[in-house]
């Protein structure tokens, strides 16, 4: 995949870094809170992500960052829960 350190909160994959740049994924309220944010490709063949370059300001970054994650979902594979392929009976007891 792309080699370097993906990134989460609250079990949410939302970004991550690489060649020493961050990137973070592109949502809604990303989109209203930096709507002129340089986009990227983090490796080749990835969807583009937010290029964030103004590292220095922590509290921006971390607001910019939990609004970001407010509307990820967090992967039922980490909930322990399997989910059924579609068209898959259940098996139940009478």
């Amino acid at each position: 995949m792309f080699g370097e350190y993906g990134l989460y909160c609250d079990r949410k994959y939302f970004g991550l870094v690489c060649d020493n740049q961050l990137f973070v994924k592109i949502t809604e309220p990303g989109l209203k809170l930096l709507p002129q944010q340089e986009q990227g490709s983090p490796y080749p063949g990835a969807r583009p992500h937010f290029l964030m370059t103004e590292l220095d300001d922590d509290r921006a970054l971390s607001s910019f960052v939990r609004a970001t994650c407010s509307v990820l979902s967090a992967p039922d594979v980490l909930s322990g829960k399997k989910k059924k392929a579609s068209g898959e009976k259940r098996n139940r007891r009478p």
